[in-house]
């Protein structure tokens, strides 16, 4: 007997595409229908979904316009980067991409190829420089007016062949018998520790570096000039300054000039911190200021070698 298969109940499924429906569409249609309750609430829920979504693509707007912005500042950022890499190279190391140091003719136009920090940090330590020197040419006008202007007096030079410290005051007496080493600092004020450690350490610096003249039986004398960079006066120095022959009455007038001279030159220092080089140095008010070069340090006579160096 033949099976006859049996036609599906169900016939061939039909696909119904989907129309989609805009939210302003459906507001549209439900307008134009009879407002009875129940559509009058459907349209104000749409109504509010369609605000909230407008209000959402606002939004999404802004965080992109804000990403756009920020891409296209770093892209600047990274520009700029890459010119000050190619202007701080020289154009033999550009291809290479091996950073240098650029060797400048001069101090003008060494700054002028610096980058920002490194040319806040060359002026800050110029000032640094001037701040210590602008001290050491008032205390040399004072030794050249004090009991002991007869003796040798060198400033800031190599008095030995045999050692490369250069003390900023180096005096001989008339009978050669007898040397006085002095020596300027303006440490940072971290406390008096920090003053009492700047004091010592000067005094074994040119201990050490200086014990063969006690060897050759000369009386070595060692005098650090310690001033804080904010215009603390260490007590020791007025002792220091009467060693190198000023009189008493004399430094204790000259304290006020040498603590403001300092002070001067650290608040240009700081200025400079804060403004850069749009920062113009304001005419001194208190102290005075060195001249300018150092021509006035002078310069030192020939040396021969001690006899233990010979």
């Amino acid at each position: 007997m033949a099976l006859s298969l049996q036609k599906p109940k169900n016939g061939p499924k039909k696909v119904v595409m989907a129309t989609s429906t805009t939210p302003e569409k459906k507001i549209s249609e439900l307008e134009s229908k009879i407002q009875t309750r129940e559509v009058a609430k459907q349209l104000s829920a749409l109504k509010e979904s369609a605000q909230k979504n407008q209000q959402g693509n606002k939004t999404k707007n802004v965080k992109s316009s804000l990403k756009t912005i920020a891409e296209n500042t770093n892209e600047t950022k990274k520009i700029s980067a890459r010119k000050s890499l190619i202007n701080y190279l020289k154009p033999e190391d550009v291809l290479n991409h091996i950073p240098k140091k650029p060797k400048p003719t001069s101090v003008k136009s060494g700054l002028q190829e610096l980058t920002g920090a490194q040319r806040l940090q060359e002026t800050r330590r110029k000032l640094i420089t001037m701040r210590h020197d602008a001290v050491l040419y008032k205390v040399k006008q004072l030794i050249k007016d004090g009991e002991k202007k007869t003796w040798d007096l060198e400033i800031d030079q190599e008095v030995s062949v045999s050692s490369r410290l250069r003390p900023d005051i180096y005096m001989t007496s008339p009978d050669r018998n007898a040397i006085i080493i002095a020596d300027v600092t303006c440490p940072y004020e971290h406390g008096t520790e920090a003053m009492e450690r700047a004091w010592e350490n000067k005094v074994e610096k040119y201990e050490q570096g200086f014990n063969y003249l006690r060897k050759m039986g000369k009386k070595l004398t060692i005098l650090p000039i310690v001033i804080g960079s904010l215009g603390t006066w260490w007590a020791k120095t007025s002792e220091s300054l009467t060693e190198l022959g000023i009189d008493r009455n004399v430094v204790h007038r000259t304290i006020p000039e040498l603590c403001s001279i300092v002070l001067e030159y650290s608040k240009n220092c700081y200025w400079h911190h804060i403004f850069g080089d749009t920062y113009v140095n304001a005419p001194f008010k208190f102290g005075g200021e060195k001249p300018s070069g150092n021509d006035w340090k002078g310069k030192a006579p020939k040396r021969t070698l001690p006899p233990d160096k010979a």
